[in-house]
């Protein structure tokens, strides 16, 4: 069994990881409350505290840090979760 292709994807993986430990570091410096990484590194959650002024920043400096990193603004609904039931078109399409 070749294990070298195994060797590179951990290799990525790692840089990836120690990439996002370095985006925590910043997000920590600039009082964020809390981080998620999802996958080998590939996405970073960050919870930010309610000052928009102090977000700004931090994504400024996360993106100045390497071009890779890019926000991608989320919101958490003020409403909570919300569930929307739906039924078919036809009645007759249900199972009976």
């Amino acid at each position: 069994m070749d294990v070298r292709g195994r060797f590179a994807a951990l290799g990525q993986a790692m840089r990836a990881n120690a990439e996002a430990q370095r985006v925590i570091e910043i997000a920590e410096s600039h009082g964020a409350l809390g981080w998620k990484v999802n996958g080998e590194g590939g996405s970073l959650k960050l919870l930010c505290g309610p000052l928009s002024h102090t977000r700004r920043a931090m994504i400024r400096e996360i993106e100045e840090e390497s071009p890779l990193f890019q926000n991608i603004p989320i919101y958490l609904s003020r409403f909570g979760l919300r569930v929307w039931e739906t039924r078919p078109v036809n009645d007759e399409a249900e199972p009976k």
